[in-house]
């Protein structure tokens, strides 16, 4: 009985990480988050919204990325969905705002991510989330990639820690430091939910 507790615990600990987060970890890449003090760095990183969607965070998260290419070199940096994690629908209500602080060249990633800049040795790249519109779907999962392998870069995202959705209970809050949702939620996935809620309540009766 106490190691079926255990595993119901276990079960609920994973479901409540970000889809984006726990996917691109799972495969070695560093992980910064928007909407949340965070930091990652590498030749390549990503940076998360899916902790955001749904939650009462600000309507703007920033974060910033400092370049460091070696010889002053130049670089392109794209954009791209890791595994395909993006709203991709029109009026999904949120953008991504880039640009780059030393040179002034900016592009705007619209629930949809694609797209590049060029960037060199030092600049600073200034990147935003912005809920602009119901029903600001911040599912983004922003994969920042060089053109150039020996280049690298430090992403810093400010904010606090996300606040837990109207969905989960004050009981829920506690089980975890910081409880962030995942990419959607649908009727069976609530039919599933109350299904795990109630073992765990007979399992804890027993």
């Amino acid at each position: 009985m106490y190691v079926a507790l255990l595993f119901l615990i276990g079960i609920f600990k994973v479901s409540c990480q970000s889809f984006c987060k726990s996917s691109a970890e799972n495969v070695g890449f560093k992980v910064a988050t928007f909407c949340q003090n965070s930091v990652a760095s590498g030749s390549s990183a990503i940076i998360d919204g899916y902790a955001a969607h749904g939650t009462d965070t600000d309507k703007t998260c920033p974060c910033s990325a400092t370049v460091s290419i070696p010889n002053n070199g130049t670089s392109s940096l794209a954009f791209s969905a890791f595994f395909s994690l993006h709203p991709q629908y029109n009026g999904c209500g949120s953008s991504i705002d880039v640009r780059v602080n030393n040179s002034g060249q900016s592009t705007r990633i619209r629930c949809t991510i694609a797209g590049s800049i060029s960037v060199n040795n030092g600049d600073n790249v200034l990147i935003d989330l912005k809920k602009e519109s119901s029903p600001e779907d911040t599912r983004y999962c922003m994969k920042l990639q060089f053109s150039d392998p020996t280049a690298t870069l430090t992403v810093k995202c400010n904010g606090e820690n996300v606040p837990v959705p109207p969905t989960q209970s004050a009981s829920t809050a506690t089980t975890t430091t910081t409880v962030l949702t995942q990419p959607s939620i649908t009727s069976s996935n609530r039919t599933a939910a109350l299904s795990t809620s109630t073992l765990s309540s007979t399992i804890l009766q027993k």
